[in-house]
């Protein structure tokens, strides 16, 4: 017989004698729960003395930080957690290669030139083909339009609405270029994974050719814009406030081509008031030949003309108002501070800033009057600062420095009360670009 029990001996239904619990002192008690150890199954740290644990106690806010962003961000909570790392789509057109969505970026980056709005002759027929791009469209001609789109965001997007327009060629804002409308192309539906998958990004063509009008020299700017219901788009076009949209304001000229006309559609274009800064991009040139042509046509200058500005290259001058007149003010006259001029005032000096730091009589000694017509005035900036014989792009380049064979991007920059309001690219070559509908 146990001394401690009886146990059963007849089946499942007898019933069982147990022991009784045996009382524990308050060492053994400790032990069984596994007071203060750190490594048993019910491990749990000692709260200490006293019924209430250690009273000097204090929670580790930097814990409980980390903790509330993840469930924040769990529940999409934009205005404390980024979007992207949410668990929703994040729709980006890209305004350059390495583009992850964050906006403004101008200045120092571009945004009018995007490399995801793509051009292919509307007659070759097939899938996209980077080998097909035509790098200056024609007027008169049609296109096929391709929009390469991206999914930067934890969750797929799934009904991606695509969409292009065509505007008159100058500094589209669409907060002071309500005299231009866009011109809507057309649109096209695309699924894209998330971006942990290949299929996070796309070329979606859009459904409907594009042709170009024959009144503007087929120097139109191109718009896209792309949103789904998880992502949605706020319905401007500006590409350098909104990663949903992208926009390509650049004309790639070769040796031949004449660049008046599109210097006269600029020169409309700015609007009464603004300020135009001319830039030299310098290395950017090579994105632009990269972006749009297979084997290298020309190469980037070692050497820059030019006031150098951090991040933004070099600065040729700008063409600004002095009462009604129209004065150029090249800008290595100005008086450069000793680190330089930055890209934007927070930075330091500007070359903006110390324009219009001047009296209207310094802006007249430094600088020189433009008598012109309207349409007139750009060509007539370049040729007088750069004694240009005449305005085609290869006798621009040449000017420019580097010289056979180089390839200088000119940004043409519009201001208005020291508020951006557009850009406009120029890449001229003295090199011969094979221009694809020569042989179509």
């Amino acid at each position: 017989m146990n001394t401690h029990g009886t146990e059963p001996t007849d089946g499942p239904d007898q019933p069982v004698d147990r022991d009784e619990h045996q009382p524990l002192t308050a060492e053994q008690d400790a032990s069984e729960r596994g007071a203060g150890s750190h490594d048993g199954i019910g491990a749990h740290l000692d709260p200490g003395p006293g019924p209430d644990g250690d009273p000097h106690w204090q929670p580790d806010e930097g814990f409980i930080g980390e903790v509330r962003k993840t469930f924040q961000g769990l529940l999409g909570d934009k205005r404390r957690y980024l979007r992207n790392d949410t668990f929703w789509p994040y729709l980006v057109i890209r305004a350059m290669p390495g583009d992850k969505g964050a906006r403004p970026l101008w200045p120092p980056t571009a945004t009018w030139e995007s490399p995801d709005l793509l051009l292919m002759p509307a007659e070759v027929t097939g899938p996209f083909d980077r080998s097909q791009l035509v790098a200056q469209p024609v007027a008169g001609r049609s296109y096929r339009v391709f929009v390469h789109v991206w999914n930067l965001g934890r969750h797929p997007a799934i009904g991606v609405r695509v969409r292009a327009w065509w505007v008159q060629p100058g500094f589209f804002n669409p907060a002071t270029s309500t005299q231009f409308p866009p011109t809507m192309i057309g649109g096209a539906w695309a699924n894209l994974g998330d971006r942990t998958q290949p299929t996070c990004h796309q070329i979606v063509e859009i459904g409907t050719p594009w042709t170009v009008v024959q009144d503007n020299d087929a120097h139109e700017c191109l718009l896209a814009a792309a949103d789904c219901f998880g992502d949605t788009w706020s319905g401007s076009l500006d590409a350098n406030g909104d990663r949903h949209v992208g926009q390509r304001n650049l004309t790639i000229a070769a040796a031949s081509f004449d660049l008046g006309p599109l210097l006269a559609h600029l020169a409309r274009a700015l609007p009464r008031g603004a300020d135009l800064n001319i830039m030299h991009a310098g290395p950017a040139a090579d994105v632009v030949l990269k972006v749009h042509f297979e084997a290298p046509v020309a190469r980037p200058p070692t050497e820059l003309p030019g006031v150098p500005v951090a991040g933004l290259g070099t600065h040729l001058g700008t063409l600004t108002r002095v009462a009604e007149r129209r004065v150029f003010v090249p800008t290595d006259r100005l008086e450069a501070p000793e680190e330089g001029f930055a890209a934007i005032a927070t930075g330091g000096p500007t070359i903006s800033g110390a324009v219009h730091a001047m009296t209207d009589e310094q802006r007249l000694r430094v600088g020189k009057i433009i008598e012109a017509p309207s349409p007139e005035l750009l060509g007539r900036v370049l040729t007088e600062h750069f004694a240009l014989p005449d305005l085609r792009a290869g006798t621009l380049a040449a000017a420019l420095g580097g010289g056979t064979g180089t390839a200088h991007l000119l940004r043409f920059v519009a201001v208005q009360s020291g508020q951006f309001v557009g850009g406009y690219s120029v890449l001229v070559t003295d090199a011969r670009i094979d221009q694809r509908e020569s042989k179509q």
